[in-house]
């Protein structure tokens, strides 16, 4: 190798050295990423530069150093790519270049394909040129952008001038173009940083959003582009760690809209500090960017120093806020918060506790508590909540209430500072105690009880309603006040499912056995695992509400029945039918042991049972009419009496009644009269057990009573014009009959008159022949004259009973009319083969009436008994008895009695035989007149007839005269007529 070979080696390596160096000490002033791998290409270029000089001298192993030095300038050139390829924003491929370097390498190993394949790394680096180019549009970008084209261009050399002084040439300009590019980023990376640093130094002194517009217009410039915005969160990714670039095309070209329809490309970074994300910084380019327009270490960095000032204005912010919160959430603490030193020196106080000293908080600040609070040297000495007892709430005279003190220190020694944080509990203690005596005092039970059923508390009410003492309540289990255990878990199972019950009915055991209804309305406590840990809750005693509901639905059924039931009884006229059917609806709807209806004759006071139910005893059901005490009949008539009354009200009841009474068991019985314009009657209603008679039922009762007299009011009026109608066809019937007898009389006194004649003779001739007879023919004769004279007697009675004459009253024997009542029924006595027996005292004093007219009521009866005992046998007995009773009422003293006593069919209703029409014979035996006409002669001369059943079969008529009980000076009968 000659000199000048030699030399120019060493000037072409100074030069490259030269800017190498350059490029190194830039390379520390800011160490960059593609600086680096920039800076290693070109050592390895000044590498090669000798061994490219020796291969073109001529050295022996030339091809060697050749093959050499092409291999180092393909990895000079393959670091630069990789250089490039950071600037271009594409780090990403640097695995890839260096593999397709040494791929090329490989290739360069064949001769013929080496200088090919180191061009071929310089060509492919020309694209990645060009977007770094397009991206920066910068001299030093597009001179970089020109430098690799030139590269590749081959000018043949003149032999004065060796090849490699032209790639000297060519690599100075490529390494001056990198230095260019280096310093623009330097430049640009200052001014970054200095507007950066100016907006934290500005947010610092309190700018706010004009320090961050002011901060945007400053990116613009420096950036180039055409806006910039800081945006409040990452509209991409809030975890990217680097710059975005957006180019319309892609799927993100809604948000480069969003922000500015003009924009071809947006570069967005995210702003974050510490790993939180503040916001985004958003650069708005008119141009499309291939590559990054600011390189992305210089970026982050930026935007790492933005978030940072912005996170540290929020964190400011936010402690002024904070602080400002406190102060006002501290003096909106309706509390006393007091903080004092340990010399009770007042470092914060709040505002209601200042309110209580006159002064603002403060004027307070700094000055003892001695001096400004209420109460110092009377009730303390340096704090009055430091020398109060803090265990529970106390009363304090200085602040005049309850008061709840809560102190803790903040820290030790001579800079401790305590905390009193004072609660006033006036209000809440007045409302535990108001619900406290509420809670203690309320009649309803209220209880909590745990879910297996131990009571927690309860009150008096609850005590008292199941009949215990509140200590022995807390002792029961509540499943042993449960009637039914299912019914117990069925309510536990709806409140655990919905959390609570409404008026649940529970039916509940008292103390005694006795079982009772409440409502229950509770809810369930849980604890923060959703369990069960309570419940609480209150019961009302409804036991008589239902009771009262019950005896409603009752009332209104049987109203419902009681109407019906007179709707039923105002169609009937059957008055029998009536009183039946009532007595049998009040003991079914009402429930009594007990029901009879009696019907009462005011004047005579006779009482007669015609309805009964529920009888047991024989004397019970076969009551026989008696005589009311005038006194019950008087009280029941005035009207004075409720609709119903207690049977205790009335004055002493008949014996009859009272044997009844006790043959039947009655202990509680009530009367209900039937009285309209008159008094019908009354209702008996009765229980065998102690009971008393509801108030409604009573109204229901008299309801009902009120439509049974009016129903019976009507029946009778009915029947009264029914007798009335009867009595006109029997006074119809009598003035037939009494022209009939008129007839016959008149038949009778003819027949009588002609028989007299031939009688006469009879009696005549029969005299004269007595001396003229035998001893036996005088016997016959005797028996003929007997009978003669029988015979006249009866004709001179028919005479007599045939005369027309008027009613006299006389004074009369009573056993001298029945004989001559026996007497002209004889024949047909003995006809019917009927024995008569007389029982007749003697010395009865005499009556005053009408002969005639009591021998045609003493003919009726016996023809009545004589009927009867032919029904049952073709034989029979009639009794006749008399005697004097002393037992008669007090207007009519003693009365003769006289019985007729037979032994024939009987009678079945004895207190209907006297009704006219009323007959038990069979169809044409009789009328139904006979009795009736006994009945009316015998009121008509003041005295009375009864009639009642003998056992165990037959008939009793008896016939009661009120005796004289002085010498009268009338007529007897022997002289009258």
């Amino acid at each position: 190798m000659n000199s000048e070979l030699l030399t120019l080696l060493l000037l072409e390596t100074a030069i490259i050295a030269v800017l190498v160096l350059i490029c190194f000490l830039l390379e520390r002033a800011s160490p960059e990423a593609w600086m680096k791998r920039w800076n290693l290409g070109w050592l390895i270029f000044l590498a090669h530069l000798p061994l490219s000089f020796l291969a073109d001298s001529g050295l022996p192993h030339a091809d060697v150093l050749k093959s050499i030095a092409l291999i180092l300038a393909l990895s000079a050139n393959t670091a630069i790519a990789v250089a490039v390829a950071y600037l271009a924003g594409r780090s990403k491929w640097e695995r890839m270049i260096w593999f397709t370097g040494g791929t090329l390498a490989l290739a360069g190993m064949v001769p013929p394909l080496s200088l090919p394949a180191v061009y071929a790394m310089t060509l492919a680096t020309i694209p990645l040129a060009f977007i770094h180019a397009q991206s920066r549009r910068s001299p030093g970008s597009w001179l970089l952008f020109a430098a690799f084209p030139i590269r590749l261009i081959r000018i043949p050399a003149p032999p004065t001038m060796p090849l490699h002084l032209l790639d000297t040439v060519r690599a100075g300009l490529l390494l001056v173009a990198g230095m260019l590019v280096f310093l623009e980023q330097l430049r640009e990376g200052r001014r970054w940083r200095g507007a950066t640093l100016r907006f934290s130094a500005a947010m610092a002194d309190g700018g706010g959003a004009p320090e961050v517009e002011r901060l945007c217009r400053q990116l613009t410039e420096i950036s180039g582009a055409e806006l910039a915005r800081i945006l409040e969160e990452d509209p991409l990714d809030p975890v990217k760690k680097r710059s975005a670039i957006l180019s319309p095309g892609n799927n993100r070209e809604t948000l480069m809209q969003s922000i500015d329809p003009k924009l071809k490309g947006l570069v967005v970074t995210p702003l974050k500090t510490g790993g939180q994300l503040v916001g985004s910084l958003c650069l708005g380019y008119d141009r499309w960017l291939p590559g990054p327009p600011v390189p992305r270490e210089l970026m982050q960095e930026v935007c790492d120093q933005i978030a940072t000032t912005l996170r540290g204005c929020q964190l400011t912010a936010h402690l002024t806020r904070t602080h400002r919160e406190w102060l006002n959430t501290v003096d909106s603490i309706h509390d006393f918060i007091l903080v004092h030193d340990t010399e009770s020196r007042i470092e914060r106080v709040n505002r209601p506790l200042a309110h209580t000293t006159g002064l603002s908080p403060e004027q307070l600040v700094g000055r003892p508590c001695r001096e400004v609070l209420p109460g110092a040297g009377e009730n303390w000495k340096d704090c009055p909540f430091c020398e109060s007892s803090n265990t529970g709430e106390n009363f304090n005279s200085d602040f005049g209430g309850y008061f709840l003190v809560s102190t803790s220190t903040s820290a030790a020694g001579d800079a401790a500072s305590v905390l009193h944080v004072v609660r006033d509990v006036s209000a809440r203690k007045a409302a535990e105690d108001r619900y406290r005596y509420i809670f203690e005092n309320v009649r309803e039970g209220v209880f909590i009880s745990t879910p297996d059923g131990r009571l927690l508390d309860c009150n008096d009410g609850l005590a008292r309603m199941l009949g215990y003492s509140r200590e022995e309540m807390l002792s029961v289990n509540v499943g042993v006040l449960w009637v039914d255990e299912a019914d117990r878990s069925a309510q536990i199972e709806l409140m655990d499912r919905q959390g609570y019950v409404e008026e649940y009915e529970v039916h509940l055991r008292r103390r005694t056995g006795e079982t009772i209804v409440g409502q229950e309305t509770s809810f369930a406590r849980r604890n923060s695992a959703g369990k069960v840990v309570s419940y609480q809750g209150f019961i009302v005693d409804v036991t008589e509400r239902k009771k009262a509901e019950r005896e409603l639905r009752r009332q209104n059924d049987i109203l419902s029945q009681v109407n019906s039931l007179s709707a039923r009884m105002t169609h009937r006229l059957d008055r029998q039918q009536v009183v039946n059917t009532v007595a049998e609806e009040i003991r079914r709807l009402f429930g009594f042991d007990t029901v009879a209806i009696f019907m009462i004759d005011e004047h005579t006071g006779m009482s007669t049972r015609v309805a009964a139910t529920g009888y047991r005893s024989d004397l019970g059901r076969a009551m026989t009419p008696f005589r009311a005490m005038p006194g019950v009949i008087g009280l029941l008539r005035s009207g004075g009496l409720e609709p119903i009354f207690p049977v205790a009200r009335l004055p002493p009841l008949a014996p009859e009644l009272t044997e009844i009474r006790a043959a039947e068991g009655i202990k509680s019985m009530y009367v209900m009269p039937l009285l309209g314009e008159k008094l019908l009657g009354t209702i008996s209603v009765a229980w065998r057990t102690e009971r008393v008679l509801s108030e409604a039922d009573q109204n229901l009762l008299g309801a009902l009573g009120r439509q049974v007299n009016n129903v019976l009011s009507d029946i009778l009026l009915y029947e009264q014009a029914k007798q009335a109608y009867q009595d006109l066809q029997l006074a119809q019937e009598q003035l037939l009959q009494s022209q009939k007898l008129a007839a016959v009389g008149q038949l009778v006194s003819g027949v009588a008159h002609e028989l007299n004649n031939p009688l006469a003779a009879i009696i005549g001739y029969s005299q004269l022949l007595e001396s003229h007879v035998t001893p036996k023919g005088a016997d016959y004769l005797e028996k003929l004259l007997r009978q003669a004279k029988r015979t006249q007697k009866i004709i001179q009675d028919l005479l007599t009973f045939s005369r027309q004459r008027k009613p006299e009253r006389s004074v009369l024997d009573l056993n001298a009319v029945v004989e001559g009542a026996l007497m002209l029924r004889d024949f047909d006595i003995r006809a019917n083969h009927v024995q008569v027996i007389r029982q007749l005292a003697c010395e009865l004093p005499p009556v005053m009436g009408d002969r005639h007219q009591l021998e045609q009521a003493f003919l009726n009866i016996i023809q009545n008994a004589c009927d009867a005992i032919l029904e049952v046998s073709p034989t029979g007995t009639l009794e006749v008895r008399s005697y004097l009773s002393e037992n008669g009422p007090a207007h009519k003293k003693r009365q003769v009695v006289l019985e007729f006593l037979d032994d024939g069919v009987g009678m079945k209703e004895p207190n209907r035989v006297f009704e006219p029409f009323y007959t038990t014979k069979k169809v044409g035996m009789g009328t139904g007149l006979g009795l009736s006409i006994c009945y009316g002669i015998l009121k008509e001369h003041g005295g009375e007839i009864e009639a009642e059943s003998r056992d165990p079969h037959g008939a009793i008529f008896r016939v009661k005269m009120p005796a004289i009980e002085e010498s009268v000076d009338t007529p007897s009968d022997a002289t009258a007529g």
